[in-house]
């Protein structure tokens, strides 16, 4: 996971050759750049495919087909993976925009596969026990649970959603510690 200002197709690319999943946060104008758009939309869920190359003559492109997917990279910004013998760069990634407030955005750039997650047919509509799956994912991100498929584990502990509960929590009644011992 990264913050704003790592959205760059080099970190993608280093992400994608090292065969890493990424989250990274981007701001509009990388989007448009990645997009080819003048103006965003609201809500955006799409892969979005690019070529890059640093040269910008359209007689040495590998796919005239593809034109539209192509991006112009100068020499001055970095990018490891264009070479004399590998002259462009594929890569793929999936956008998302959407609105976190009135009037203000969110646009994430990712390469995270869509996971969908069963749904079975139950009384009631479940949702994620919060504390577990943060201790689930503590446990993984600090490598003590090796490779295990952390959408099982966090399946697992899924508590119903009761929308109309309203009861108070009863106290339980304690009986009151002394502190006598304390005094000689």
């Amino acid at each position: 996971m990264a913050d704003r200002g790592f959205a760059s197709y080099n970190v993608f690319a280093h992400a994608l050759d090292k065969g890493c999943f990424f989250v990274i946060r981007a701001k509009d104008l990388n989007l448009k750049r990645l997009l080819a758009v003048d103006c965003l939309p609201d809500r955006i869920y799409q892969w979005a495919e690019v070529i890059l190359t640093r040269s910008n003559a359209r007689k040495k492109r590998l796919h005239p087909e593809w034109e539209s997917l192509y991006r112009y990279i100068c020499k001055e910004v970095p990018f490891d993976f264009i070479t004399d013998r590998h002259p462009e760069y594929h890569m793929q990634l999936r956008v998302v925009r959407f609105q976190i407030a009135q009037g203000v955005y969110e646009n994430i750039i990712t390469n995270l596969p869509e996971v969908p997650i069963k749904k079975e047919q139950r009384k009631w509509a479940y949702q994620v026990n919060l504390s577990m799956a943060i201790k689930i994912c503590f446990a993984f991100l600090s490598d003590r649970m090796g490779a295990r498929n952390i959408n099982d584990l966090i399946s697992r502990h899924i508590l119903p959603i009761r929308p109309d509960r309203t009861y108070a929590r009863r106290p339980r009644f304690q009986v009151p510690a002394s502190f006598a011992y304390r005094f000689v």
